[in-house]
């Protein structure tokens, strides 16, 4: 069996490393400047954030393969992945009202400024569920894992993209669910070899943060703090 590289001399780390580096830049831009108050300034930063994801998605194409693959999903495993996202929602919402905490979700807060959109419903799930869901899972349980891949293995992949998944979202108080959701999302990258049933329970997860926003006071049996 070849011997895997030391991970601190290691080609593929390195540019993992300089990929993550990207993306945090990117999202510490959005969420340290009052620039992106408006989702027109957002809109741009979200296409960078996904060209970049795709150059390195197009840079690691040959490995990536298999886990791009359409035809392996299976309808029970994704309907099973979408039941759990619903679940998992609840419980994250459950643990902000336990808290007694406002915790400054990027949905809620962008749905007020896409009010003056023809369609701020539409805007709002491709902005907040569709694309994070997709380029995020891309990101990182694709290219990420892809590139730690080659110097450790599989469940330590899993807990390393986990937390910075985690750390990316800049917000402290999140992390309390977003660590365990990374884990998560990485035990279905490692279990089904695809990317597929991640973005579809981050898309299911995050959809429900958009009627969250869209109709606060229908879809919870418990008050949010204010």
């Amino acid at each position: 069996m070849e011997e895997r590289a030391d991970i601190f001399n290691n080609y593929q780390v390195r540019w993992g490393v300089i990929f993550y580096a990207l993306y945090l830049f990117v999202c510490m831009l959005i969420k340290n400047t009052d620039w992106f108050n408006s989702y027109t300034h957002l809109f741009w930063m979200e296409l960078l954030l996904a060209a970049i994801t795709l150059v390195f998605v197009w840079m690691n194409r040959h490995a990536l393969q298999p886990a791009l693959r359409l035809d392996g999903l299976r309808w029970f495993p994704a309907l099973l992945v979408i039941v759990l996202a619903v679940a998992f929602w609840f419980v994250s919402q459950y643990i902000i009202a336990l808290l007694h905490v406002k915790v400054r979700n990027v949905g809620v807060d962008y749905y007020s400024h896409m009010s003056s959109y023809f369609s701020p419903e539409v805007v709002m799930v491709y902005s907040v569920a569709l694309t994070p869901a997709l380029f995020e899972e891309l990101a990182f349980r694709g290219v990420l894992y892809q590139y730690f891949s080659a110097a450790t293995d599989e469940v330590r992949v899993v807990v390393i993209t986990a937390a910075i998944f985690a750390i990316m979202h800049l917000n402290s108080i999140a992390l309390v669910w977003l660590f365990p959701l990374g884990l998560w999302l990485g035990y279905l990258r490692k279990k089904h070899h695809t990317v597929w049933y991640g973005v579809l329970f981050h898309f299911t997860f995050n959809f429900l943060i958009c009627l969250q926003a869209m109709y606060p006071h229908q879809l919870l049996p418990f008050a949010l703090p204010q």
